[in-house]
């Protein structure tokens, strides 16, 4: 079994390929938001270098955002195309949860002794954060919705309802962190890691194709965007 990852949520572009054990290729990169221009050209180059036949891939794996509005619907539309085409299924993944189970995948897979939780960050265009809560334990379990809000409201949910009461013993940050690390670093939650690297805090489709083996995937129909709040779209201005 073959999957390709398709991820252009943000400016990043990535794609990768794997079988049910390991990546086979991966193509990564910052295009500044020309996904449309050149993603079915490095689907081709990527197949080619692993040698894989387009035919072969079995299921794909496409993240629905939270991100960018137009990213999330250029990579869905090539990901239903595909799967329309070959007859295989989508696994549709958040945003959030790739960055959550990146983690997971590489650091707690094997042995998580005590409980942890991770909160990815994706900075929107307001002033606000999508975020969400996990737990890291024999898996990576998502305790919260989806939420739209502010770091300091985050921050105060978090010591709460979180550290407070459900005896939590650390918090990992990750995600968008560049942003807003002095107001997470000086805040009253103490037990926390920050990763400040790029390799786990930008969104890579070797994660994502990586959680998708397990999952079983849908008819590309039923795979819609996740929009944790509206698209702006503006009403075209009429040529007088």
């Amino acid at each position: 079994m073959y999957i390709l990852g398709v991820d252009t949520s943000t400016k990043y572009f990535s794609i990768a390929v794997s079988d049910t054990e390991k990546i086979l290729g991966e193509i990564y990169f910052d295009i500044g938001l020309k996904h449309s221009e050149l993603l079915y050209k490095y689907i081709d180059i990527l197949l080619k270098e692993t040698k894989i036949e387009l035919e072969n891939i079995t299921k794909i794996g496409c993240s629905i955002g939270p991100g960018s509005f137009t990213g999330i619907r250029i990579g869905l539309s090539a990901c239903r195309t595909i799967s329309q085409l070959l007859n295989i299924p989508i696994v549709g993944i958040s945003t959030l949860d790739i960055l959550a189970g990146g983690i997971w995948k590489y650091f707690y897979s094997q042995n998580c002794s005590v409980k942890k939780i991770v909160c990815p960050i994706i900075k929107s265009n307001s002033d606000e954060i999508y975020t969400a809560i996990y737990e890291l334990k024999k898996g990576y379990r998502r305790l919260s919705d989806y939420m739209l809000l502010g770091i300091d409201d985050l921050i105060e949910k978090i010591f709460t309802e979180y550290l407070g009461q459900n005896n939590y013993d650390e918090i990992i940050f990750v995600g968008d962190i560049e942003y807003y690390y002095q107001k997470i670093a000086n805040s009253k939650i103490k037990n926390l890691f920050i990763l400040d690297t790029s390799v786990f805090n930008l969104l890579h489709a070797s994660v994502l194709v990586k959680l998708a083996v397990d999952i079983k995937g849908e008819k590309y129909s039923k795979v819609k965007p996740l929009y944790i709040m509206p698209p702006r779209i503006r009403p075209l201005k009429m040529l007088e």
